[in-house]
Formats: C-alpha cells, sequence, structure tokens
C-alpha cells in the first residue's frame, strides 16, 4: 500500500529537489521527488518499513564533525535501544532492547530474501545484523509492525498517552519559525492554523521534530544557519 500513499497532497509534503547535475537523468528536467509524511509521526505513515539505523561509521563522522561525541554510535546506541521491542535473531543485549514502545520483527513473508542472502554468502558476504556494528554483509530487513499493523512513530509513542491532561496535541497546524529573545534563546515558536498566525510560548524549551528536511528549514527561517544562505534567503531578523 506504500506505494500508494507516495505523492497524495493528503499525506505526502511532495518536496521536489533542484535540477541535479549527477543523478535523475530519467527524470524530467533531472528534478527528483522527496516525499515526507504529512500526519502525525511523519514519513513513518507512509515509509516502506525498512527499520536501519544507519551505519555505526556515519555517526562517528557526524560526532566528530561536531566535536561531540554522544552523536557517536556508542553515544546514540542507548537511545536506539531503549525504544526497541526487538524479536529477532540478533538479540544481544549489546545491540538490541526489549520492552519498547517500538516492536521490531522480520515480516511474515519474505520474498526471496533468503536466496540474496545465500547468494551474498557465495560471493564472500556475511549474514551480519544490519543494526549493530558492521562493515557490509545481508540481512532479512526488520519491520516496525506487530500483529500485522504498523507502528508508526505516532502510534508507537503518541496514541498511548494522547489522553494525558499534560498533553495538548494542535493539527493542522503548519510552524514557521522559532522564536528567539534578545539572548537567542528559544522561547517559543510561530505557527499557521486554519491560516491564522499564532505564537506558542515555552516555559522550558522548544524541541523541534519536523523531519530531516522540516527541521532544517525551520532553523533557517528562524534565522538559524549558515551566514551565506540566510543572505541568500534575506533572512535577517528572526523576529
Amino acid at each position: 500500500m506504500s506505494f500508494m500513499l507516495l505523492n497524495h497532497p493528503g499525506l505526502d509534503w511532495m518536496y521536489k529537489t533542484v535540477p541535479q547535475k549527477w543523478s535523475g537523468g530519467a527524470l524530467i528536467d533531472r528534478v527528483s521527488g522527496w516525499s515526507a509524511g504529512k500526519a502525525l509521526g511523519g514519513t513513518s505513515n507512509t515509509n516502506f518499513l525498512i527499520h536501519l539505523r544507519g551505519h555505526p561509521k556515519d555517526f562517528d563522522f557526524i560526532a566528530n564533525l561536531t566535536g561531540d561525541q554522544e552523536w557517536s554510535y556508542d553515544g546514540v546506541l542507548p537511545h536506539f535501544k531503549s525504544v526497541e521491542d526487538y524479536n529477532g535473531e540478533w538479540k544481544t543485549d549489546e545491540f538490541h532492547g526489549t520492552g519498547g514502545e517500538i516492536p521490531l520483527q522480520v515480516p511474515p513473508f519474505v520474498g526471496m530474501a533468503e536466496y540474496f542472502i545465500k547468494a551474498g554468502e557465495e560471493l564472500g558476504y556475511s549474514n551480519v545484523d544490519l543494526n549493530a556494528r558492521f562493515s557490509e554483509g545481508f540481512s532479512y530487513v526488520y519491520y516496525p509492525t506487530k500483529d500485522g499493523r504498523r507502528y508508526s512513530t505516532y502510534k508507537s509513542f503518541l496514541e498511548p498517552i494522547r489522553n494525558r491532561n499534560s498533553l495538548t496535541i494542535y493539527k493542522f497546524s503548519l510552524v514557521s519559525k522559532v522564536l528567539l529573545n534578545k539572548k537567542n534563546q528559544a522561547v517559543g515558536v510561530e505557527y499557521v492554523r486554519h491560516g491564522v498566525t499564532k505564537t506558542a510560548r515555552a516555559t522550558k524549551e522548544v524541541i523541534l521534530c519536523a523531519g530531516s528536511i522540516g527541521t532544517p528549514k525551520i532553523l533557517l527561517r528562524s534565522g538559524i544557519g549558515p551566514k551565506s544562505e540566510l543572505e541568500d534567503l534575506h533572512v535577517l531578523n528572526c523576529q
């Protein structure tokens, strides 16, 4: 069903890239479509359910780039483990957790996956845990599903606590920018709901979780980011 959800204006932000030089040769004007889920839970509602953390060396690269070892693989591993309810062949305390909000398992139907793994072994590639420390290899893809149902971030984290008195969810609300005080501290956000611009003030902190495209877009519109890009966008004052 995931293919049917792509490029549906009610569910997908339908982002487009600028014309590409080295890719997109088969696409009109070499412009690629980047789907992003438009709902509570974001793209986890519309993606193809492939649960992959990413390569450990990528996290270590980010840690070195930022100078913050909390972004290293060892730094983020406890957070990955804390949200997992893992049920699979690589069930070890070192790399996986149980009892978390996201159920992870191999789907009931895996198609020709077994033959791809065996083909990889014939070429000298190992059967490895793709969500642990590895260099290269083959394995089954794990899905965030349970009892045949998709467990999006909404279903895993928001739905169980939706009725809490301490939680207010504003649907149909699009954040424009983060509001900063004179000390450049985040004190709230500006958002548009049903065509009306409003503000929400924070008493403690502002957490952005608008996805890999939406979050940097909000930061840039708030005046936070590379100076040259802000000047090109004529973002001079976030207030």
